[in-house]
């Protein structure tokens, strides 16, 4: 057996490696140099986009670009400031926390991470945070002028201050017209002013602009129903339920019309519908006891207003119909003492249209903003009366009475802390 000559194989070997290894290392050089310029080409040009995007308020378009970012290069710290943005504009306020913690990593300037938090905290409705930083955001709102727009007349709602929340949204509707928000969130305000008309012509403005906009969709119905309007409140729900399908509120209100124009089945349908996705929402509750009403199957009646009435019982509304049941039942004692209720209740809410155009001209007065609180706490929804309860200790912090009704609305909703904490300041402590 010959054995080849192993040191003339391995000098051939050698030579063999030494004809190919500059040019695959020349090679591979470039082609690693060409993609690490063309990759980093990309993600300049994606950044740049994705600027271009959040200027002109294209989200989608901004999260697109974003992506194609971090496919072409390490997240750097321009695109998690970018980033920060997007998210804050799409309300993920948990994004935007770890976003500003990784651009500050990173060395991104703290001026603007600066003012991405406080904007954060603006449309999170942290106020208190804010204090007295809304001049600086809204001389130079740039193009987040929608966000601080609606976070300042939030911000001026929760003081119930109508007239610099109706001047912020003038300008607004003229800096950005095509935004349906500011129509709405008007439309919002005219519908807790009780303006009816006023209310659903500014609403349809916003579904203009937008005609999906769920929001204005499901607000639009209030006015319209308090019109005895429900054909087209009818019609309303029925573009809202398209848009948000699975919506309790939206099946409630569609309910209640169709039930109103007297097509009981159709009601039924509804609600049974509904009711499977959301056995415990009172909204569908409170119709379905109203069905049952109409139907003058009263122990069904009885026992679904029963419940709602229990966990809502300042609405007088249901209350009247839940008397109604029990008399109809002949539990005549019981049913005086719910029109008695209702008889109490009629009385206070006639005052409220005119305490709240009263504090309207004169927010800083304090016992008128007490007083209309306390009526919307007791008569009309707990979650507004708690609103115009903070509002309260908004301009007066030590105010007993607020903090007294505070300690009662989150001792029935079972927030223990927070009605001891009131309780104590109630008593000056």
């Amino acid at each position: 057996m010959n054995i080849p000559n192993s040191e003339t194989h391995i000098t051939k070997v050698r030579r063999k490696r030494s004809h190919f290894n500059p040019r695959k290392v020349t090679t591979l050089a470039v082609l690693v140099g060409a993609t690490v310029a063309v990759c980093g080409l990309m993600s300049q040009t994606a950044l740049w986009r994705t600027s271009v995007a959040i200027e002109h308020r294209d989200n989608l378009a901004a999260e697109w670009w974003l992506k194609i970012g971090s496919w072409t290069w390490p997240r750097s710290a321009e695109w998690y400031y970018l980033s920060s943005i997007k998210n804050r504009r799409n309300e993920d306020f948990a994004r935007v926390e770890t976003d500003l913690k990784a651009a500050h990593q990173r060395g991104w300037k703290s001026k603007d991470l600066q003012r991405q938090q406080l904007l954060a905290l603006a449309q999170s409705g942290q106020f208190t945070e804010v204090g007295n930083q809304w001049s600086e955001l809204l001389v130079d709102a740039g193009s987040d002028g929608p966000e601080i727009c609606k976070s300042f007349v939030n911000y001026s709602l929760s003081r119930f201050q109508i007239a610099d929340a109706s001047r912020i949204i003038d300008a607004w509707k003229r800096d950005f017209p095509d935004d349906p928000e500011a129509w709405f969130v008007e439309g919002r305000i005219l519908v807790v002013l009780q303006r009816w008309p006023d209310a659903e012509r500014v609403l349809l403005e916003a579904l203009q602009r937008n005609p999906t906009h769920l929001e204005s969709l499901r607000e639009l119905t209030i006015p319209l129903m308090k019109q005895i309007k429900f054909t087209e409140a009818e019609a309303i729900a029925r573009k809202a339920l398209i848009v948000a399908p699975d919506s309790p509120d939206i099946s409630a209100s569609l309910a209640h019309c169709v039930l109103q124009q007297g097509r009981t089945d159709e009601a039924r349908g509804i609600l049974n519908a509904a009711v499977k996705r959301h056995p415990t929402h009172l909204g569908l509750l409170a119709e379905i006891g109203r069905m049952h009403l109409e139907l003058n199957e009263l122990n069904l009646a009885v026992k679904y207003l029963r419940q709602v009435i229990e966990l809502q019982p300042e609405n007088t509304e249901l209350r009247y119909s839940f008397a109604q049941a029990l008399r109809s039942l002949g539990k005549e004692e019981e049913a005086q003492q719910h029109f008695k209720l209702v008889d109490e209740g009629t009385r206070a809410l006639l005052q409220l249209s005119r305490l709240t155009s009263q504090v309207v001209e004169d927010p800083s007065n304090i016992d008128l903003r007490f007083k209309l609180a306390s009526i919307t706490w007791k008569w009309k929804s707990r979650t507004d009366g708690e609103a115009w309860l903070r509002s309260v200790l908004e301009y007066d912090p030590k105010h007993a009475g607020a903090h007294e009704l505070l300690a009662n609305h989150y001792e029935s909703i079972g927030q223990k802390d927070e009605a001891a904490l009131h309780k104590k300041l109630a008593q000056g402590e």
